[in-house]
């Protein structure tokens, strides 16, 4: 038997359901924001998305933080190793 347990194959399961148009791309990204929106800090997001950085999750979701110092974080280095 075929099992199929992609995302892409369940996202194209509720697009057909809900007449709806997304990719997956835009899936993740609602999650993302789904998540910061409920509480989750930036280093649970980055955990939760497996982003090899933090830099990767604060330059794309940064945006969303309240009460975020984004100048402040942007000063800091990061060195890669």
């Amino acid at each position: 038997t075929v099992t199929y347990s992609t995302p892409k194959y369940y996202s194209s399961k509720i697009q057909e359901k809900y007449n709806l148009k997304f990719s997956i791309h835009h899936a993740r990204h609602f999650f993302a924001s789904l998540l910061i929106d409920s509480g989750f800090s930036i280093l649970e997001v980055q955990k939760i998305l497996d982003h090899s950085s933090i830099k990767i999750t604060v330059d794309t979701y940064g945006h969303l933080i309240k009460n975020w110092d984004i100048e402040r974080f942007n000063r800091i280095e990061f060195y890669r190793k």
